[in-house]
């Protein structure tokens, strides 16, 4: 009876243990993510984001070819680069062509639209087909410039 009892909690500090260490695990990597949206872009980045204009704001548009919904947002996102001319400058970036720079900025989901000030730091995140989302952070970040 009393081997049991200690098998018994030997076992439970076992899971107990594995478990938190799991948890940890998870929070480190969910510290980590957090710490790279908050930094500054480093400035190697940007420079190839705005390496044929002025410091601006910066969408950066991260899709794919066979994205539906990427497909469909597309032609109000060119326009809204043509409405935003001069004012905020857009990358499109196809996250099968260039898998580092979608890493980089940690995208998981395509259409992501990352805003960028013109310091090269996030602003804002937009996931999904939100045209009406995406408009209000162009208006943010020109606003608050």
């Amino acid at each position: 009876m009393k081997t049991i009892k200690i098998l018994l909690v030997a076992a439970m500090v076992s899971v107990t243990l594995s478990c938190n260490s799991k948890t940890e695990a998870a929070k480190e990597k969910a510290d980590m993510k957090q710490t790279a949206v908050e930094q500054p872009v480093a400035k190697a980045a940007q420079d190839s984001v705005n390496a044929d204009d002025e410091w601006l704001p910066t969408v950066i548009d991260f899709s794919a070819t066979w994205c539906g919904p990427c497909r469909m947002i597309a032609p109000e996102v060119h326009k809204l680069a043509e409405k935003y001319d001069g004012a905020v400058k857009f990358q499109f970036v196809d996250i099968d062509q260039q898998q580092d720079l979608a890493m980089k900025y940690g995208v998981e989901a395509v259409p992501t639209f990352v805003i960028l000030d013109p310091d090269g730091k996030e602003t804002n995140r937009i996931v999904g087909a939100n045209v009406e989302g995406l408009v209000n952070a162009i208006e943010y970040v020109i606003a608050n410039q």
